[in-house]
């Protein structure tokens, strides 16, 4: 077990008028900056101990607390990393929310969800951007730049969720996007009500959470998808090849405890 890393989060008060998208359209409760600071500071929280790479196959099997489940692996589009890094938060709450210190290729990517039936309910258990399909030997935290130089080898970086939302963003445009996002102005309002009716159209007709969302004068897309467990702290790992080279930027949402050998 691995602690987590008590990182600065800024919550905003338009968190109090977000729609929960894990709460059948309830209204999130108004909460305070330590309330939000609270929501990452967890004690311990599990390393990557499975072979994502594994787990994000169709059809694999995997044990969760609900027992033995079957992984169906949804793609849901490319994505532009003309940056050359990556953003991972909750996109509705978090705006300061900065890219992963990890360099990656500039091109298009394909992005996964990896889905898990609980209940009767398809939930993302794994977010994932591939990029390559080599396989993958090691798993490593992904952490923001400064993050990654303050840390110690063994702390896990896991970012906040509070919309029960997490997103992949372009460092670049993803900043411009979450900055119009933070704004008290129509348009951020249209853009929020955009993305939560998208998620809600998906969710209707496909039975999972995700959007791909595009903003005009903002360049590339942006891919936000629902927190498997709703709300809380999520880790994500880099996975690499044999030569040290990126093969995959994988969120965890909390739900698969181990393969099934």
């Amino acid at each position: 077990m691995k602690k987590v890393l008590r990182h600065l989060l800024v919550f905003s008060a338009l968190a109090a008028f977000i729609i929960s998208l894990t709460g059948c359209g309830s209204l999130l409760p108004v909460r305070t900056k330590q309330d939000v600071e609270d929501l990452t500071a967890l004690e311990e929280i599990k390393g990557p101990e499975i072979d994502y790479a594994a787990a994000l196959k169709d059809g694999a099997a995997v044990m969760t607390v609900d027992g033995e489940r079957t992984v169906k692996v949804v793609g849901i589009g490319e994505m532009d990393i003309h940056s050359g890094k990556v953003i991972a938060c909750d996109p509705l709450v978090f705006f300061d929310a900065k890219p992963f210190s990890q360099n990656i290729i500039p091109g298009t990517y394909p992005v996964k969800l990896a889905l898990i039936e609980v209940n009767g309910t398809r939930r993302n258990a794994l977010a994932a951007i591939v990029f390559s399909e080599k396989p993958s030997v090691r798993w490593e935290n992904a952490k923001p730049d400064e993050t990654a130089q303050e840390s110690e080898e063994n702390e896990i970086f896991a970012y906040g969720v509070d919309s029960g939302t997490g997103s992949f963003l372009d460092s670049e445009s993803g900043r411009e996007f979450l900055q119009l996002l933070e704004k008290d102005t129509p348009a951020a309002k249209t853009l929020n009500d955009q993305i939560l009716a998208e998620l809600d159209k998906k969710r209707k007709t496909t039975g999972v959470d995700w959007a791909k969302v595009t903003v005009p004068g903002i360049k590339g897309s942006f891919f936000i998808f629902g927190s498997g467990e709703g709300d809380g702290a999520y880790a994500s790992y880099f996975g690499f090849d044999e030569s040290g080279n990126v093969t995959m930027l994988v969120t965890d949402f909390g739900i698969i405890s181990s393969l099934v050998q």
